[in-house]
Order: C-alpha cells, then structure tokens, then sequence
C-alpha cells in the first residue's frame, strides 16, 4: 500500500518510466509514486477544489510528456494544467465554452508520438491535438459518426486513435485526421466503456465500466479474454476508469487500471488473468 491517505474514486492512473500517478478525483490531487507503489510528492496536492493554477475540481485524466513534464485534464475547471517533471505548475490553458480552445468536462488527455497533448473534449464531441504549450494543432470528430460523451483516447503503435466511446457502447477507431476505419461493440457486451489502453502489439483493453470488467480484444473487435471480472477480489473490478500500459520491470507490459468504486488502482500483466505476484497490486 502507498505511503499516501485512502484513494477516492481514482478515475486514472499514467505512467512512464519508473514512475506512476493516479488522479486522487475526490481528494482533488494527483499523486505520484514509484513503480513499487512508494510515494512520491504529489503534484497538486489541496485539500479541495481551488481554481487557480496548480489546484484542481476533480482532475479526470493525466499523462506525461515526452521530456518528463505532466498534464492534467482539470475536469470542472474545464481546463488543461501542465507541471514540470518535479510537479511544479506551469501553465494551463482552455476555459468553460464551445470555441476551438475551449472545453466542456474534459475528460481523457495522452500526448501522441509527436510530443502533442490529445485531449478528449467529452461534451463538446471532439478529440483536440495541442503544442507543449497549449497552442491548438487541430481538433478532430469521428466523421459521420457522432459520438456519445467519449472518455479516453489511446494511440496505436501505428499513430491511429482509439476511442472508448462510452455512450454509444463501443469501440472507435480513428485515423489521425478523424476519418473512422472501424468500430466493435463486442459483440454487444461492451457497455459504458470508459477507459481504453493499446500496448505494443497493437491488441486493445477496455474498460467495459457497465459491466464491472476490463476485457482483452484483437484490433478486429474479437475478445481475447477477460482480465477483470465484477467485485471486490484482488482480480475484480467495480466501475473502471482509466485503463494505462507501461513496461514495467523486465520487459513485461502492465496494465494499470482505475478501480473508481474500490477505491484502489489494480496492477496485472496484459498476459495474465491475475494481478503480478510479488507487487503491490492494490494500491489504496
């Protein structure tokens, strides 16, 4: 267990490297910590929502940047934060509105192969590519296809976007300039899907948040195998957000998973039907 207070409803959990955080939503904070579940300082850390930079109203979503620094999708700030690698604010950009630069409730954030911060702009129906700095490259929606408040966004191995589109039920796949190649539903078994993660192969997990589980599918839409089932067992889930891949030590790609009602972030190979012997792997 974490040298830290209690999580509250983590709704995500990044990595890069040796280092992990999890967006502490209820406690307004970010946390940082190390591969092996020790803590780190937290970047944020406040006792409650504040809107000035560095403080935050629920942080949905987080990644880290090429060169180390942090980004923050600040939820009901409708806003983006950026920290340097050692936590300390930035800058931040966005604001309450429909305009190109701004947000409504935005949810998911990663930054792509090429250094950009992709953002999900859940209620404004639009995926947003910015600089470092916040300046707006582009801002994309899957074409001819309206999407239903999408939540996380993963980049391919091979540059494309996947959506976990989490009120129509399904999967999204999108080039980078928005144009769909595909969609799957599961088979009708992908309900409320609000985290999504692709490793190295190019095989893609869901946080399937209706259904209490994280499943393994084939970029084809095909389930491979189910990695989390409903409850509160060292192997169950309730109401999975963000889902992430990370090497982690030896090679092996984990998979980190937002456990939002268990109040914990959840540790296992992307392999594996179990979380990794000898880690922590429930991380309160």
């Amino acid at each position: 267990t974490p040298n830290s207070p209690s999580l509250r409803a983590p709704a995500c959990v990044y990595a890069r490297g040796s280092r992990v955080g999890i967006c502490d939503t209820f406690e307004y904070k970010i946390a940082l910590y190390a591969e092996s579940g020790s803590a780190i300082s937290p970047a944020g850390s406040i006792t409650g929502p504040r809107p000035a930079g560095g403080g935050f109203n629920e942080p949905f979503g987080a990644a880290f940047g090429r060169d180390g620094s942090l980004y923050v999708t600040d939820m009901f700030n409708h806003r983006v934060q950026k920290f340097s690698p050692s936590g300390v604010f930035e800058r931040e950009w966005g604001g309450f509105g429909t305009a190109p630069t701004s947000f409504t409730f935005p949810r998911g954030i990663t930054v792509n192969g090429s250094g950009q911060v992709v953002v999900t702009d859940s209620e404004n129906d639009r995926i947003s590519f910015f600089t470092p700095t916040g300046s707006l490259v582009k801002s994309i929606r899957a074409q001819g296809n309206r999407t239903g408040w999408p939540h996380q966004t993963a980049i391919g191995p091979d540059g494309t976007l996947w959506l976990a589109d989490t009120y129509k039920n399904r999967v999204l796949h999108l080039t980078a300039s928005g144009s769909v190649l595909g969609n799957f539903d599961g088979g009708g078994q992908i309900n409320t899907p609000r985290g999504i993660a692709v490793d190295s192969s190019g095989m893609i997990y869901v946080a399937n948040s209706g259904r209490n589980s994280v499943e393994k599918y084939t970029p084809s839409g095909t389930r491979v195998a189910t990695l989390a089932g409903p409850g509160t067992g060292t192997t169950q889930v309730r109401l999975p957000w963000n889902l992430t891949i990370a090497p982690g030590t030896g090679g092996t790609d984990w998979l980190y998973i937002a456990d939002g009602n268990n109040n914990r972030v959840v540790v296992m190979t992307t392999t594996a039907t179990c979380p990794l012997t000898g880690l922590t792997d429930r991380w309160r």
